[in-house]
Formats: structure tokens, C-alpha cells, sequence
């Protein structure tokens, strides 16, 4: 075997045993937890009835369970970037680049963009003339 493969493999099986005992602290935290849920619930039974120190802490665990849940709908909200700056001519409404005019029908104009488009993803001098030629146009406006 390779020393890579040997590195490989001895990470891997920390990567297992670190697994394996995150499991086992998870199990252990629930089962905190589950004594603590239940220490509450003996608490409120020594001054309320059974029923009512069961509903106490039914609805203490479900106001978690929502604090938990906007939580994780905060985390997954899609945050709006804020849009890039613009230029001065761009603010002003003025396109960056002047329009062209293509020849023909729609279907040729997006045969005519579908070659363009190829032709610069195929090629960097093109790509880098493209540049060239739009920050000269950009610059001198």
C-alpha cells in the first residue's frame, strides 16, 4: 500500500471512532434532556395536579420546539444580496452596452446568439478581446 492509502485510511478511521462517539454524546445529551423534562414535571406536580403539570410541561417542550423551528427557518430564509453597484451612466438609465441590431427573425437572432455564445466560451482570445472592448466602451463613457 501507497502512503496515501495509508494516510487515507488511518483518517477514515478516526473520522469513524470520532463518529461513533459523537453518537454516543448525542444518546447521552437525550438522555439528559429526557431527566430534566421529567424533573419538571415532578416540580410542577408537587404544586399543581398531574394533568395540569403535564400540560405545563407539554407546553413548555412545544415553545421550544417553535423557538427551535424559526430558528432553523431563519437559517434557511434566502437572504436578498444587495444588488452590485452601478455606474453613473448606468444609474442615469443609460444602457452599458448600445443596443444592436441583428438581422432576420427571431429564431436566426437566437442562432446568431447561440454561435456568439459558443464562440466565446470556446475561446479566451475572444473572451479577452470581449473584455478588452467592453471596459474601453464602459471607460470612455
Amino acid at each position: 500500500m501507497s502512503s496515501f492509502a495509508d494516510r487515507l485510511a488511518a483518517t477514515l478511521r478516526r473520522c469513524a471512532v470520532a463518529a461513533a462517539l459523537l453518537a454516543v454524546a448525542g444518546l447521552l445529551l437525550l438522555t439528559a434532556a429526557g431527566f430534566a423534562i421529567s424533573a419538571l414535571h415532578l416540580l410542577l406536580a408537587a404544586e399543581l395536579s398531574e394533568p395540569a403539570a403535564a400540560a405545563v410541561t407539554a407546553g413548555a417542550l412545544l415553545l421550544l420546539a417553535l423557538a427551535v423551528a424559526l430558528a432553523a427557518a431563519a437559517v434557511l430564509r434566502r437572504r436578498d444580496r444587495p444588488p452590485p453597484a452601478k455606474s453613473a451612466s448606468a444609474r442615469a438609465g443609460a444602457p452599458l452596452v448600445p443596443p444592436i441590431a441583428l438581422p432576420g427573425g427571431p429564431w436566426e437572432r437566437l442562432l446568431i446568439a447561440a454561435v456568439a455564445g459558443v464562440a466565446i466560451g470556446a475561446s479566451p482570445e475572444v473572451r479577452r478581446e470581449l473584455v478588452r472592448l467592453l471596459r474601453q466602451e464602459l471607460e470612455g463613457r
